[in-house]
């Protein structure tokens, strides 16, 4: 009898065992893909602050593409701040082929149209910065020079920067413009004042997230466009010429502007799922001991 409940105590606690390292690489699993944990304050609207840096292959022509840098400087979740750069931290990105589709309007007020557009955000530490021989102080007066010290074929207006793209960061989240910023079905819709060159202005557009690590905490579908179809991220522009008055000073590197995008989205409000497994477990294993 004392051996038969040795060895049933001994085959319950193997399971209990089997069960909590399970719970432990499901834990593993979800810490790894979700590096910068934005649910802290549960579910709710994310507001993701950025500070771009572009340029264009050709300045308002059609065909003409915007490309460029950004730095995300703070995210918060229902009034929470739950992200700000730190040097273990920096969510940096690349993006492009925004790409001019019409001009209307006259001088100085101009309407712009556009199609296309791409978002990667990565996350890097001030090591991995430190790894290319930058930090986050210089990361950016790079430059459009960034694309080429990149290395492996990259060029400007390629989704890769030196810094950015090739210090063994995370992949951390990525949108497509999609179309809808106004009735005619542009990706980004921009008013612009040519008063100076480059013009000032704003803009506005939706997105649609399509991957990184970080996706899994936001939910989908939340905003209905201009052309009544629904977008994962809305977002709206402020830009002015690189180093001019107002927030652009001082002049970063040699873009042609600077620009400040306010994107909200929506954090889904965590999932207790390991702890679910783990209570799932024991309680089969309380039912199976019962039996016995």
């Amino acid at each position: 009898m004392a051996d038969n409940f040795v060895r049933g105590y001994a085959m319950f606690l193997r399971k209990v065992l089997g069960v909590a390292a399970i719970a432990s690489v499901v834990m593993a699993g979800h810490a790894r893909a979700d590096l910068i944990d934005l649910t802290t304050p549960g579910g709710g609207t994310a507001i993701i602050d950025f500070h771009n840096y572009e340029s264009f292959t050709n300045q308002l022509n059609i065909g003409s593409q915007n490309y460029g840098t950004f730095q995300v400087t703070a995210i918060t979740v229902n009034g929470n701040n739950v992200f700000a750069p730190s040097s273990g931290a920096y969510l940096v990105g690349v993006f492009n082929g925004i790409t001019v589709a019409s001009v209307s309007g006259s001088a100085p007020n101009i309407n712009v149209g556009n199609t296309g557009g791409t978002f990667n955000i990565w996350q890097v530490s001030s090591a991995q910065l430190g790894t290319v021989g930058q930090t986050i102080g210089t990361l950016f007066a790079q430059g459009t020079g960034g694309y080429a010290a990149a290395g492996g074929g990259c060029a400007i207006a390629m989704l890769c920067y030196n810094g950015i793209t090739n210090v063994g960061g995370t992949d951390y989240l990525n949108f497509n413009l999609v179309p809808g910023a106004d009735a005619a079905g542009d990706t980004l819709a921009a008013t612009l004042t040519t008063n100076s060159f480059p013009p000032t202005g704003s803009a506005n557009g939706y997105g649609d997230i399509t991957g990184g690590a970080g996706a899994t905490q936001f939910t989908t579908g939340n905003y209905l466009t201009s052309v009544g179809t629904f977008a994962d991220v809305t977002f709206s522009d402020e830009f002015c010429p690189n180093g001019s008055s107002g927030r652009c000073i001082p002049a970063i590197g040699n873009w042609d502007d600077q620009s400040f995008d306010p994107a909200t989205a929506q954090v889904s409000a965590p999932e207790p799922l390991t702890l679910s497994l783990l209570g799932v477990g024991l309680i089969g294993l309380g039912i199976s001991r019962r039996r016995r």
